[in-house]
């Protein structure tokens, strides 16, 4: 699958997703043999007979398998970071799992007993990327995405915490952030002050990342109105 990274200019509008970006580590890269015997466990008895390394991400080795005489298809995630980050990941699944359409975690090990890095099994959820929509949707069809998009952003901000901070794997307030101004309510909307975490980064650059949550719903690290 490779990454289209063109840019589309409309107007006083630019569109330039990941340029420039570049993954920290090599992806990992694994035969069908090697395949096959980490998710032996998993799936004891049975061979994986085609498996796709899916390119767009820039963290983590992702591949789209299928087991011999299964339609249904598997992504097999080989994360880059530490145990923590799997389960931090799989604790988020699981709180907004309900609300907001994510894959299931079908198995996950950290016990590095067949390899030398955390790795878990998700559903497959066929979809299309937004790069890849806007190059051949109508303005309509562009318009629905986005509010869509923007109505599950609200489903996942919607999710409170008892003080704002950084995220640790069982989602508690591993580091607490110094934020500058809270949120108030309005008669018609929710708004958000300036906010300006002091510890805190949700994303700086194409190499560092981390979760960053606000203590109220609505509320996240911008200066925004809320319908």
């Amino acid at each position: 699958m490779e990454d289209s990274r063109q840019n589309v200019v409309s107007g006083k509008d630019v569109w330039q997703e990941k340029a420039g970006w570049e993954r920290g580590e090599p992806f990992v890269r694994l035969s069908l043999a090697e395949l096959n015997g980490l998710l032996e466990p998993v799936f004891p008895g049975r061979s994986v007979e085609f498996a796709q390394p899916l390119g767009t991400g820039l963290s983590n080795s992702n591949y789209k398998i299928r087991l011999r005489g299964e339609e249904r298809p598997f992504v097999l995630r080989i994360y880059r970071g530490d145990a923590d980050v799997m389960r931090k990941e799989k604790a988020v699944a699981q709180l907004v799992r309900f609300a907001v359409p994510v894959p299931a975690f079908l198995h996950a090990d950290a016990s590095f007993a067949r390899f030398p890095r955390p790795w878990a099994l998700l559903e497959w959820h066929d979809g299309e990327l937004l790069s890849s929509l806007r190059l051949t949707a109508s303005p309509e069809e562009l318009a629905s995405a986005a509010a869509a998009l923007g109505r599950t952003l609200a489903s996942v901000h919607a999710f409170p915490f008892p003080v704002p901070g950084l995220l640790g794997p069982e989602l508690e307030i591993a580091r607490r952030c110094g934020w500058t101004k809270r949120c108030s309510s309005a008669s018609r909307s929710r708004v958000c002050c300036t906010v300006r975490p002091a510890a805190c980064s949700v994303r700086a650059g194409p190499k560092r990342y981390g979760s960053c949550v606000s203590a109220m719903p609505g509320c996240w690290r911008s200066s925004r109105s809320i319908p």
